[in-house]
Order: structure tokens, then C-alpha cells, then sequence
């Protein structure tokens, strides 16, 4: 079982848990690895799978720089945390609304009796005693910072806790990071960047066969996934070179798509004819139809 999202309920099927690098600057997320979900009475739990999977990534991210791992609200679990900060990563997630989170004794201790680690439960409803107002952004959300342990997680976290109101009712989320130093609103921005993986499992799906494989081994499944998202890669590659610049653009995969499609008709027909392709005329209408049908800038 699990979770469909476009269903909104779970399903019977095939996951296969994927490690994406998001590029900040150009806000896109690349595919680094994919695996499939084990089950069974056999298997681990998927948290443990998960987590083992950072696990073994680890030396890879860090190559990377890859500092942080920004995760949605169902990997806010302690076995994976556990696993993210054992690889030497901070962990960057949303917890629940009704997380219980205690905030650290700050006094001296007195030397009497056993030391004191927590100075009372940090409320996330009504005055926000003790949580700091740090900023109020373009929508009217404001966002509070505090330091505080979270029981779930078994750890020290920095929460952004983000609160706005909206046709009368009060909308709150909980975001966190096991980095206590990061800033809060880095960790409200790192955290709406983990949704560039869901754009990237879109267009793999609908553009370079993700989930078109009809093997029934696990390890076929696989390496069609990751045969799928490593071109989905190559392309989003060839499209920065193109356009020759870091900041944020708009690339359509299906005019790419198009274009190499084009460019491999031209090369069979070339190829029969012994067309030089060096030729300034001919270069010059490979370069004019690889764009056929692709879409306008």
C-alpha cells in the first residue's frame, strides 16, 4: 500500500522512493537515485528503507554540498531523522499540528536533585507565549521562530511556525530543522522547494515513460525508473546549456522531446543519403527543423 496523491487515498501498487538535487538558484530539482519500496512480511518498515537509502547516498550528497533534506510531513518519523543525522545531514520537515514540543531549561542548575531539561511545553494555539514574531510575508502569514524539543523526533529542532488567517478561520503550519542555526524563513524557502520533486516525477511520467515499464522484477522496475528520471535530467541539462544562464527558466520537456525526435529522422535520412552535415545549408536546415513543432519561446 501507498499513498496516492492524485487519489488523495492509498492505494495497492508499486513506489519507488526517490533523492532529488534541488538547484536553488534555477529552483529545479535533478534525480540522484530511485528505489523500489520493498514489502512483505520479510522487509523492513518503509521508514527504516528510507532512511537507509540516505544512508547509503551519504558520501554522494556530500560531494554535492548537499547540506540539508527537506522531506514532507510523512518522514517527520524519529527512525528517519535518526537516519539524516547520522549521515552527518539536517533534516528540514513539517510536523504535525498537534506536535508536543517542550522548550529547553535555560536556567542555571542549582545542584540539587536531578538536572532540569525542559522548562515547560511550548503551546503552538492561541498567544504564542514564548515564540518570537521574526517576520509577516506578501500574503499576510506571519512567522514565528523557536528552539525546542521535539518528543517525536527525539531531537533538538529550530521550528517555523507560520500562522495566517483566512476567511475567518486561523491556518497554522509547523516547519522545522534539525539545524537549529538555520534562520527560519531559509527553512520556510528550502522547504517549498521540496515540491520541485513532484514536477519532476510529472514529466516523467508523462514525458520520458515513468511507470510504462511492465517488468515484474523489482530490479527491472527500478532501473526503468531511474533510466526514466536520469533522461528527464539530461534534458533539463541541455536545456540550461541552451539558454545559458543559472536563474530560474521555463522548459517545455515536450518540445525537447520534439526536437529529438526531429533530429533523429533527419539523421537516418541524412545518413542514407550521404548528406554531409557539415555543409553550411545543410546545418543550417538541421538547426531550422530540429525545431519543428516544438512550442514558440
Amino acid at each position: 500500500m501507498f499513498w496516492n496523491g492524485a487519489l488523495g487515498k492509498a492505494s495497492r501498487g508499486l513506489e519507488v522512493s526517490t533523492v532529488a538535487v534541488i538547484d536553488v538558484q534555477s529552483n529545479t530539482a535533478y534525480g540522484l537515485d530511485s528505489r523500489m519500496t520493498q514489502s512483505g512480511d520479510d522487509c523492513e518498515s518503509k521508514t527504516i528503507q528510507y532512511g537507509q537509502q540516505v544512508t547509503d547516498l551519504e558520501q554522494h550528497l556530500k560531494s554535492l554540498r548537499v547540506r540539508c533534506l527537506a522531506t514532507d510531513a510523512y518522514y517527520s518519523k524519529h527512525a528517519f531523522t535518526k537516519a539524516v543525522l547520522t549521515a552527518g545531514l539536517h533534516q528540514i520537515g513539517k510536523l504535525r499540528q498537534d506536535a508536543y514540543l517542550l522548550w529547553p531549561f535555560q536556567g542555571e542548575y542549582t545542584r540539587r536533585g536531578r538536572p532540569k531539561k525542559y522548562a515547560g511545553i511550548a503551546e503552538t494555539k492561541g498567544k504564542l507565549k514564548g515564540w518570537k514574531r521574526i517576520a509577516t510575508l506578501e500574503d499576510g502569514t506571519s512567522v514565528y521562530e523557536g528552539v525546542v524539543w521535539s518528543r517525536a523526533l527525539q531531537a533538538l529542532v529550530k521550528v517555523a511556525l507560520m500562522r495566517k488567517e483566512e476567511k475567518g478561520k486561523q491556518l497554522q503550519a509547523l516547519l522545522f530543522s534539525t539545524d537549529v542555526e538555520l534562520p527560519a524563513l531559509t527553512i520556510v524557502e528550502y522547504y517549498k522547494l521540496r515540491f520541485q520533486i513532484e514536477f519532476l516525477f510529472r514529466d516523467a511520467k508523462q514525458h520520458t515513460g515513468l511507470g510504462d515499464c511492465q517488468a515484474r522484477r523489482a530490479i527491472a522496475q527500478q532501473n526503468a525508473a531511474n533510466a526514466s528520471i536520469t533522461t528527464l535530467n539530461l534534458l533539463k541539462f541541455e536545456d540550461r546549456r541552451a539558454v545559458a544562464t543559472s536563474e530560474k527558466t521555463v522548459i517545455s520537456i515536450e518540445s525537447w522531446k520534439r526536437r529529438k525526435a526531429n533530429q533523429q529522422l533527419m539523421n537516418l535520412i541524412f545518413d542514407t543519403l550521404e548528406i554531409d552535415r557539415t555543409d553550411k545549408k545543410v546545418a543550417r536546415a538541421y538547426e531550422e527543423f530540429s525545431n519543428f513543432g516544438c512550442i514558440a519561446a
